[in-house]
This record gives structure tokens, C-alpha cells and sequence, in this order.
């Protein structure tokens, strides 16, 4: 999903951390997510800022995941209640 302002940036290390940031300001939310093995991928944490929930952030974050999951035939088992 597109949200209008958001980009988010991929930050690869020992989990993998999607980063939103809206255009003009330093804030960020974020998705976290371990990969397991070639073949999955755990979403294990997510944060949205109070101030932007309601504004599809988290959409845009879990979209981002499952277009890169579909990309590289990777399967995604969400273990955090908010994912």
C-alpha cells in the first residue's frame, strides 16, 4: 500500500526492520521480522506512533512484507498480536 508522505526504509541485520517515516520528520514506526531457514519469515514486533495510527501506516508496513515475502517465496507467520 501507498501512503501518501510515508517512506520506508529496509534495515537489514540480525532481524530485518522495516522503517516508516513520514517526508519532514524524524519519527519512525516499524515491523520487525526474523527470518527462519530460505523459506520463512516471523513478524515478531510492530510499533506505529500514536499520532500516526489511523493513517495506514501499519498497512503500508505489513504490505511491504508480504510483497517482499511473495517476491522471494518466502512464507510470513505473524507472532505479535499487533501484526
Amino acid at each position: 500500500m501507498n501512503v501518501p508522505g510515508i517512506q520506508i526504509e529496509r534495515i537489514d541485520g540480525d532481524r530485518t526492520r522495516d522503517v516508516a517515516r513520514f517526508s519532514g520528520c524524524h519519527a519512525e514506526s516499524e515491523l520487525t521480522v526474523r527470518h527462519i531457514g530460505a523459506e520463512l519469515s516471523i513478524a515478531d514486533r510492530s510499533n506505529v506512533l500514536a499520532k500516526w495510527r489511523g493513517r495506514g501506516v501499519a498497512h503500508a508496513l505489513v504490505g511491504r512484507l508480504v510483497t517482499d515475502a511473495r517476491a522471494s517465496a518466502r512464507r510470513v507467520a505473524p507472532v505479535s498480536a499487533a501484526v
